[in-house]
């Protein structure tokens, strides 16, 4: 079964927000959703079953989610 790893995509999420220049608040305003749950997705404090919305940040910020699944 493959799990994602979610402080490891979190970290990642924020770096790459970081590196495009982007607040919190821009991104939400690129992808839809909202800067509070961008927050807590960098924070590890709400999880990632919430896929579609995870979907459109690491689409945007160019993140693969392949690569942070276990056994992937």
């Amino acid at each position: 079964m493959n799990k994602i790893e979610e402080s490891t995509l979190g970290s990642e999420l924020r770096k790459r927000r970081k590196a495009a220049g982007l607040s919190a608040v821009e991104l939400c305003s690129q992808t839809g959703v909202p800067a509070s749950v961008i927050y807590e997705f960098e924070n590890n404090t709400k999880s990632l079953v919430q896929v579609q919305r995870i979907m459109r940040l690491c689409e945007f910020l160019g993140i693969e989610l392949k690569s942070f699944l276990n056994g992937a």
